[in-house]
């Protein structure tokens, strides 16, 4: 009798390699050791031996993803052949064998990666995304990183919710998290953008093997990442030549419209591209080259009653992705491998409404990645990976181009021109140019090291990063125009003045270095042990350790007028060096045959620091008008400008903002005072000294880190299929969090806090603390069918709770809605989704047929509920309704008429009364039934495709897709997409001078405002300013999912 146990457990989480290994015995169970193990490459012919160990295990680590054949040979006994077993990134493929007596050998056809498989030695939790499903699920955008979501728990999050640099690029959400911070290395190289968040590289669809993804209990090799982590593979080439040629279109015309548009607005998208490799020498040197053109022609809707024929703009997208892979089989057992890859794409946008083309930006980014790597085999039980790094991003955020530019305002060429009225708003825009050039170098090495119950992991990496970023803010003067009534853009000429801004056109926004950049280096060690302490019970041990040279400002102390508001006074903000993160993990077979596991694991994992922290703050601790520096004056004010605030007046711009000056007269007087602005030295004192406002990091600072525990369960089904469920907890510590102002009136007192000189604070400063925290619980159940007769399919659910204290984690956005008090900010996080369901099936009928589908059901997003003016008296506008938290709206408040109960009690209890700074608290208005928000999100994908084969290696294949099957109306999604037709703001109208009802209104006896007639007023809503404008967002949108229904047809050539 032979019999053979085929299953999977993770390997090296982050690294870009997988294993083979088992355990030999002979028919009556007793192990065999000496036995030879071989691994052989089915596609470059590449081998690879090993021998048993005493306990009769054997383990070939350090293997590119492919299939093998594998071949045991023992004297004495028949030998023993897997005809294809499948290695995946980050996985070990187990194959344990009951060798028979005879000289036969014995093959087994195994279908390899295409076979279910249990993880009976990790605690990890994640998942593949194999080739097939890369290949063919429906992908409206073809973003391979959309299928990350086939994880439960795992959502896609739109760069540009994090920075206008970021359009385009991906964002994996984990456990609810923004998506800035998950690890994402390309063959063991990362490739995260650590100045803002996500990453730095699209890759084509083309390009890519598979992808592993982590969501819990990584392994102590996986990167710096308090969430998980994505490890993607590029494809390479093998011993046959095999080429693809695809072209994909869309366009409007087969498209819907969405609910709120009268007219379908323009799109069209037409993807082509190409991909070859084969060998250059046999079983010796083998190369892989992709190349990939994007383009889509929109337009975006444009609004303003000054230009009233001006209704849209194009907003074209163009990107260009290349890669080239070559192989090397070099002598004694050493892979070595070279990666190019290229991704240079561009957009217009920035504009629509009231906006016009002339304010929007062009976007520019490059990116080159070469990546080097030699796998080395010194001893059957010793490997050796070493990787080396190189990336170059270039991102420009540039002025539009000339026929944009163009659409102005009559004679007001360089100036961006803002009607108080909010109707119209033309460029430049304030914010171009401006650009972030990243430059990292990494270098890793991972050993693997067997013998007897252990195998032993452990490795380093050292990481250079440098950026430089220039901004030049309002070095286009900015003008806020009093409207005129004529709404004529020829009168604005003419029209008085409301306010400016002006810049000193430096762009310098590391002020302080030699070349205007920040650097760091990062050092990275970690060590890990699989104990096999029985033959079904292993133990996880690991322990990673960081540091960073130079994360922060830590060069920079503090200044004193800031030692009040700081816990170390003027120290600068230190570096931690106590980053060590333990884990442990444990996995058990109870019935020792590899079809159930039962698993649990528990560690520290610490988060990266985004250097735009850096940048922010340099500019306040750095001499005053030596980095971007900018000035406001506003109408009726006495404007003798010091520039530099030396104490001596530069210039009396005075005329510009007097109450007789129009728009006509000014500008000369701006632009000479500009001149001599740029010309203006710099001072000596830190520019918050100076101007008494800006942002700060917190001297007490520790790095934000999250305690992961989770504990689960795997089990084979029939079917060539296993389902995985687990119970996941991570509590995250030490959370950057952004106060808006710490200069300020305290909750509960309206007392103001003394500045370092004893003066009262006459400007908001701003402090980035590690105080933040969260948690989040889940429980995630996936089904994975691998494929076989003829179809898979794959469920995966997460039913979740994310609770946190901000709406970032890393100091970037906004989200402190009650300053210095976190249990007052405690609540549902911004993606907290209570469910998520993701199902993904492929299916080959006959005659050449493939139908494939991707399902997302997401319940709806959480959102505060807010008053446009200060209750607490700590001068913070936007505090929360009495009786919610963060996140209530859409969770405990999840009806018009909770939301209506808690207004009638506010109006009856807070209305009209004065806080402690003497302002009078408004009035709010009700809604009515028909206000919608915690909105769901559906989206159904479908592709049908003919497959005729022409020639033995020539196929031709045409596909249809269409995406959002049953044109479902996504008002809430991910980042990008539309979102509630409420923003939680509510309308609130003042209260009369002596605090009762205004004029016109008496309020009933429940709290309801009435009018003269006694009927109940209900207010209108406040938008979210995407809401309802598609047209506006679908351009900048990576993947387009959950958009209105939209049909897309290909064909590819394949030999």
């Amino acid at each position: 009798m032979v019999a053979v146990v085929l299953f999977c457990t993770a390997a090296l989480a982050q690294a870009p390699v997988g294993t083979i290994s088992g355990v030999v015995r002979d028919q009556s169970g007793a192990v065999i050791a000496g036995a030879t193990v071989s691994a052989t490459s089915l596609a470059d012919g590449g081998k690879r031996v090993v021998t048993s160990n005493e306990q009769g295990f054997f383990i070939i680590p350090t293997l590119l993803p492919g299939d093998y054949k594998l071949v045991i040979e023992v004297k004495g006994f028949r030998n023993y052949e897997v005809q294809r077993v499948g290695v995946e990134v980050g996985q070990t493929a187990r194959v344990d064998a009951n060798m028979t007596v005879g000289a036969e050998a014995v093959s087994i056809e195994v279908a390899g990666g295409e076979v279910a498989t249990v993880d009976t030695q990790q605690a990890t939790v994640g998942g593949v995304v194999n080739t097939r499903q890369i290949a063919e699920l429906p992908l409206n955008g073809r973003n391979y990183l959309e299928l990350a979501r086939l994880e439960p728990g795992v959502e896609i999050n739109e760069g540009r919710a994090f920075d206008p640099t970021k359009a385009r690029y991906t964002g994996v959400s984990v456990g609810g998290r923004s998506g800035r911070e998950t690890r994402i290395t390309i063959d063991g190289i990362d490739a995260v953008d650590e100045h803002v968040g996500t990453t730095t590289l699209n890759l084509t669809q083309e390009s890519i093997q598979e992808f592993q993804v982590s969501t819990s209990s990584s392994d102590a090799s996986t990167g710096l990442s308090a969430t998980g982590g994505v490890n993607i593979i590029t494809r390479r080439g093998s011993n046959s030549v095999h080429g693809s040629a695809f072209a994909y279109g869309r366009g409007s015309g087969i498209a819907a419209r969405t609910s709120f548009a009268p007219t379908q607005p323009d799109f069209d998208r037409e993807q082509w591209g190409v991909n070859i490799g084969g060998p250059v020498i046999k079983d010796k040197l083998f190369w892989f080259g992709s190349f990939e053109k994007s383009h889509e022609s929109s337009a975006i809707s444009v609004a303003t009653p000054y230009f009233p024929s001006l209704t849209t703009w194009p907003a074209p997208y163009d990107e260009r992705s290349s890669s080239l892979r070559a192989d090397y089989k070099l002598p004694r057992q050493n892979d070595l491998f070279f990666r190019w890859s290229r991704d240079d794409n561009n957009s217009f946008g920035g504009f629509g409404g009231n906006k016009l083309p002339s304010g929007g930006n062009f976007n520019n980014n490059i990116t080159h990645q070469f990546a080097w790597g030699l796998d080395s085999t010194f001893t059957p039980t010793l490997t050796n990976a070493f990787r080396f790094g190189y990336t170059d991003f270039k991102n420009r955020v540039l002025k539009p181009q000339s026929d944009a530019a163009a659409v102005f305002v009559p004679g007001t060429t360089g100036f961006g021109i803002i009607t108080d009225d909010g109707l119209l708003i033309d460029g430049p825009d304030n914010i171009t140019p401006q650009s972030t050039f990243e430059r990292f170098f990494q270098t890793r090495d991972d050993q693997t090291y067997t013998r007897g119950k252990h195998t032993w992991r452990y490795g380093g990496d050292v990481t250079y990063r440098r950026v430089q970023v220039t901004n030049f803010v309002s070095c286009a003067p900015q003008i806020t125009v009093l409207s005129p009534p004529s709404r004529n853009p020829a009168d604005i000429l003419n029209a008085g003045i409301s306010s400016f801004s002006v810049g000193n056109c430096n762009g310098i926004r590391i002020p302080g270095t030699p070349d205007n950049s920040h650097r760091n280096t990062r050092f990275s060690f970690y060590g890990a042990d699989n104990w096999r302490v029985l033959s079904n019970f292993t133990v996880n041990l690991g322990v990673r350790y960081e540091v960073d040279t130079h994360p922060l400002n830590n060069d920079l102390p503090k200044p004193d007028l800031a030692k009040t508001l700081l816990p170390r006074g003027t120290e600068a903000t230190p570096i931690d060096k106590n980053n060590f993160a333990p884990q442990i993990g444990v996995a058990w077979d109870p019935f020792k045959n590899g079809k159930t596991s039962i698993r649990a694991g528990a560690g520290i994992f610490y988060a990266m620091r985004v250097s735009n922290l850096v940048t922010n703050e340099r500019a306040q601790l750095a001499p005053f008008n030596s980095g971007n520096t900018t000035f406001s004056f506003q109408r009726g004010t006495n404007a003798a400008a010091d520039f530099n605030k030396d104490g001596v007046t530069d210039f009396d711009i005075t005329p510009a903002v007097a109450t007789t000056a129009t728009v006509s007269s000014a500008m000369p007087i701006i632009l000479a005072g500009q001149k001599i602005f740029i010309a203006a030295p710099a001072n000596p004192l830190p520019g918050l000294v100076i101007q008494r406002s800006g942002r700060l990091i917190t001297n007490d600072f520790s790095t934000p880190y999250s305690l992961q525990y989770n504990a689960g369960v795997q089990r084979e089904l029939p079917w060539n299929s296993v389902i995985d469920v687990n119970f996941l907890y991570t509590r995250t510590l030490h959370e950057f969090m952004l106060d808006s102002d710490v200069a300020n009136f305290f909750p509960g007192n309206g007392a103001p806090i003394r500045l370092g000189d004893g003066t009262l604070p006459t400007n908001q400063i701003m402090l980035v603390d590690t105080d933040g925290y969260s948690r989040y619980r889940a429980l995630s159940v996936k089904y994975d069918k691998r494929f076989s007769k003829r179809f898979q399919y794959t469920a995966s659910y997460a039913l979740a709770r994310l609770n946190t204290t901000n709406t970032d984690g890393l100091g970037q956005g906004g989200g402190v809605l009650v300053n210095r008090n976190n249990a007052a900010n405690y609540g549902p996080g911004q993606l907290d989704r209570t469910h998520r369901l993701t199902m993904n099936g492929i299916v080959e009928l006959p005659a050449g047929i493939r139908v494939s589908l991707l399902s997302t059901h997401s319940s709806g997003l959480p959102q505060s509920i807010t008053l446009p003016f200060d209750i607490n008296s700590d001068s913070i506008v936007g505090d929360l309704l009495p009786g919610t938290h963060r996140g209530s709206l859409g969770r405990d408040i999840d009806s018009v008429d909770k939301l209506n109960a808690l207004i009638r009690n506010y109006n009856q209890t807070l209305a009209g009364k004065l806080n402690l700074r003497n302002q009078r608290f408004p009035y709010l208005f009700e809604y009515g039934p028909g206000v919608k928000f915690g909105d769901s999100y559906i989206s159904q994908d479908l592709q049908v495709s003919k497959i005729f084969k022409v020639r033995e290696r020539l196929k031709i294949e045409g596909t249809a897709q269409v995406f959002n099957l049953f044109n479902i109306s996504n008002l809430v999604g991910s980042a990008g997409l539309p979102s509630s037709p409420f923003n939680g703001t509510l309308t609130t109208i003042a209260a009369a001078s002596d605090g009762s009802a205004p004029a016109g209104f008496k309020l009933g006896s429940d709290g309801g405002l009435l009018n003269a007639a006694g009927d109940r007023v209900l207010g209108g809503v406040n938008r979210a300013s995407g809401f309802g404008s598609l047209s506006a967002v679908r351009p900048s949108i990576p993947t387009g999912t959950g958009l209105p229904r939209a049909f897309q047809f290909g064909m590819r050539f394949s030999f």
